[in-house]
């Protein structure tokens, strides 16, 4: 299962490339279909929207997906529909709240009328994304990762088309047009590819397992809820003070950087997931066993995510010009510390939700957030208030991030036996911090830093080889005998490479899961 988590990562990577670069084609559309007033338009309806998607939150999704990994297959339908049920029943007050309040909650942000349509829209965007959201993490949770991946290529894909072509034909109203459209298409699509994955036919689930799984996710869900304001928060922080002590100009190449750095989460969005459905299994298969495997995952998530920081660290001035122009090239500075704050952050992330959260260290998977949050505000507060400049800013963020951290290290520790940071992971940190260390300080020019972008992904290959992180041999060995042995014995098999389900558990209930995060 560990090689398997392994592949499914690789993957998931893949796909979040593609996923990004689709993204980032349809903005550049975009962009140059509409007026910077009319995106103006599109930016705070959507600010609104995604207050409100954080409100009916609540962990429901992820937490189907851990509740399916540990549980029998038999029990599987039962959790989904608990899962649809309860994110129906926070998404549509929500959502009749935005629809109903949208005629005079649009005029404090704009006087132009289609703000009021889009919000209205917009409603019905929160209930189509809520349930799209609870079918895909399921079939994570059901280990059907290619066809995890599948939908989410698919729906980036059409959602592109549909957005794009929304604003060639209608403008703004196009565009939540079409992202209403494409998110039926995704609840859709995802329910196409569930639905024949299900062990059993959907069915209300007993009075016995209603009681205990509805009263895990709204018992969860407070705590689930804490960590994603505070998770959402984080890099907002910083723009918001700087926006109070700075000037309009820093507050928006600050934005920038953060917004371009926050790309550098495609490898920990892959990770992330992953990692919850197979931790689950692990632990509720014996904690040892899951410790060696988090362990040694970590480990290889952390060198890879170690050598894109670094090559995206060599390049910082093309990047920013390429996103934002010659405006924002000035920014290169601020974009390498932020680069610095998401690569602390997000081994944070990976060790809470794979650990925390998959063990159901509730207080532990909130807590680290709060406390990330806490530092944050007033750390940033306190010396931007005092200084006054966007890199003060970011450097007061990344101390909180590296706090937060620890934080988070210290409890899996302490409460699952689960040390991420073992001599392999020290050794990785300590060659990345001293090499962006050096880049942070010295600016060579463009061939010189393509040079050292090379030079840094041959190291780096050479590194994980030495310490034993990566074997590409036995990798691709291993690939190659699965691939003969599968058509030798299961020539019909289904397309899915997901191991198969363990033996039930006596209870049909995860032994370690007393309670469902989210």
């Amino acid at each position: 299962m560990a090689k398997e988590l392994e592949r499914v990562q690789a993957a998931g990577v893949a796909v979040n490339v593609t996923t990004t670069l689709i993204a980032a084609a349809q903005s550049m559309v975009v962009l140059r279909l509409l007026s910077p007033e009319e995106f103006g338009l599109i930016g705070v309806v959507s600010a609104i929207g995604t207050l409100a998607g954080v409100a009916q939150h609540f962990g429901v999704g992820l937490g189907t997906l851990q509740r399916l990994a540990g549980a029998e297959g038999a029990a599987s339908p039962g959790i989904l529909v608990a899962g649809l049920v309860t994110r129906l029943a926070l998404s549509v007050p929500i959502a009749a709240a935005l629809f109903l309040s949208a005629p005079w909650l649009a005029p404090g942000f704009s006087r132009d009328e289609r703000v009021v349509s889009g919000l209205q829209i917009f409603s019905g965007i929160l209930i189509l994304q809520g349930m799209a959201e609870v079918l895909i993490f399921a079939l994570g949770g059901l280990f059907r990762f290619r066809r995890f991946y599948a939908v989410k290529l698919a729906f980036s894909l059409v959602s592109a088309v549909l957005i794009a072509s929304g604003c060639w034909t209608s403008g703004v109203s196009g565009y939540f047009l079409g992202s209403l459209a494409a998110w039926g298409f995704g609840l859709i699509l995802s329910w196409i590819a569930l639905h024949r994955v299900l062990p059993a036919p959907l069915h209300w689930p007993s009075r016995e397992c209603r009681r205990a799984l509805f009263a895990d996710l709204f018992r969860v869900g407070l705590y689930a809820q804490v960590a994603k304001m505070c998770q959402t928060g984080f890099l907002q922080v910083p723009v918001l003070v700087m926006g109070w002590f700075g000037t309009d100009a820093q507050t928006g190449l600050l934005k920038f950087a953060l917004s371009a750095a926050g790309h550098l989460y495609v490898v920990t969005n892959a990770a992330v997931s992953a990692n919850i459905a197979y931790m689950s299994r692990w632990l509720a298969e014996g904690a040892g066993t899951a410790g060696a495997n988090f362990v040694s995952n970590f480990e290889r998530v952390l060198w890879a995510f170690s050598a894109l920081f670094l090559i995206l660290m060599a390049l910082p001035e093309e990047i920013a010009f390429v996103l934002g122009g010659a405006t924002y090239a000035q920014a290169a500075g601020l974009l390498s510390l932020g680069l610095c704050v998401v690569y602390v952050n997000a081994q944070m992330l990976v060790v809470s939700y794979g650990v925390s959260f998959a063990a159901n260290d509730l207080p532990g998977y909130a807590g680290s957030f709060v406390i990330l949050m806490a530092v944050t505000l007033t750390g940033v507060s306190v010396v931007t208030g005092e200084v006054g400049t966007p890199e003060s800013a970011l450097l007061a963020t990344l101390g909180s991030a590296a706090l937060g951290t620890l934080v988070a290290a210290g409890r899996s520790s302490l409460k699952t036996g689960i040390s991420p940071y073992t001599l392999k992971a020290a050794v990785l940190l300590a060659v990345t911090g001293g090499s962006a260390a050096g880049l942070l300080t010295w600016h060579p020019g463009l061939e010189v830093r393509i040079g050292l972008a090379a030079a840094i992904l041959a190291g780096f290959a050479v590194l994980g080889r030495v310490l034993g992180v990566i074997d590409v041999v036995g990798v691709m060995g291993s690939r190659l005998s699965k691939r003969r042995t599968t058509a030798v014995e299961s020539p019909a098999a289904t397309g899915d490479a997901t191991p198969s389900p363990p033996p039930p558990a006596a209870s049909g209930d995860n032994p370690v899961s007393e309670s469902l995060p989210g």
